[in-house]
């Protein structure tokens, strides 16, 4: 398989090698939380959103090689600056 998507209205297929394969455990939270504003019901539309974010920001990060655990990091970032509850943990 290429490094580009393949791409449908439902579904986006990440080839096996690339780093965001592994955003599935968090996808639940990222859709409704971090979604692309322009598309954010289509899982490609988000997928290339979160890869943009990675690369622009993520790479920069401490977690240069590990989207996965960049938008982890993200999310426990807004779920801590958006609510008055403390107790909302992740847990994946």
């Amino acid at each position: 398989m290429t490094n580009q998507y393949l791409l449908t209205r439902k579904i986006i297929l990440v080839p096996a090698r690339h780093p965001l394969n592994k955003l599935h455990p968090i996808e639940v939270y990222l859709t409704p939380l971090w979604p692309n504003l322009t598309d954010g019901l289509n899982s490609s539309a988000n997928y290339q959103f979160w890869e943009h974010e990675w690369k622009m920001h993520g790479t920069c990060s401490d977690y240069p090689n590990d989207p996965f655990t960049y938008l982890k990091f993200a999310l426990h970032l807004k779920l801590g600056l958006s609510t008055s509850n403390n107790s909302i943990i992740l847990c994946w």
